[in-house]
């Protein structure tokens, strides 16, 4: 059941019988971005308030996600840098 040692370019056997092999995994990260991309390009084309919106959406997530990964590492006493 699940993930048992993973090795550089094996294949790796799900619990569904799905197979992965591990340099298609690396590729996933740069595929999805390329399709992001150009979604957000074409929207562009196809309306500017619709690519607007989109934009701002992707910017309140990226601020909303540094906010919180500063606030719970405030918090954190294992730095010795925070009074």
């Amino acid at each position: 059941m699940g993930i048992k040692n993973i090795e550089k370019n094996t294949v790796i056997r799900m619990d569904n019988d799905a197979v992965l092999d591990a340099p298609s995994r690396k590729i996933l990260p740069y595929f999805v971005f390329f399709l992001a991309a150009s979604g957000l390009y074409a929207s562009s084309f196809y309306s500017y308030l619709l690519f607007h919106s989109l934009i701002e959406v992707i910017c309140v997530v990226v601020v909303l996600t540094v906010f919180v990964l500063a606030w719970l590492d405030f918090f954190d006493e294992e730095l010795p840098w925070i009074p």
